[in-house]
């Protein structure tokens, strides 16, 4: 499967890219995640996602 897509963010290349980067940032933007911070730059979450009758938790460290 290829999904393509694209879009127009009016703001600087930088400023965009360090708040994608951000994961305290980016995780509230995401449905279904959460984030615990571990300490300083680590932290750990989980993704649920739901397809029709299907659910899945995904967990990771970052």
């Amino acid at each position: 499967m290829e999904l393509v897509n694209e879009f127009t963010v009016k703001r600087p290349i930088e400023q965009t890219w360090n708040t994608l980067t951000d994961v305290p940032t980016i995780t509230p933007c995401l449905p279904g995640a959460a984030l615990e911070a571990i300490d300083g730059n680590t932290y750990s979450g989980v993704v649920r996602l739901k397809v029709g009758p299907i659910t899945a938790n995904f967990k990771g460290d970052a």
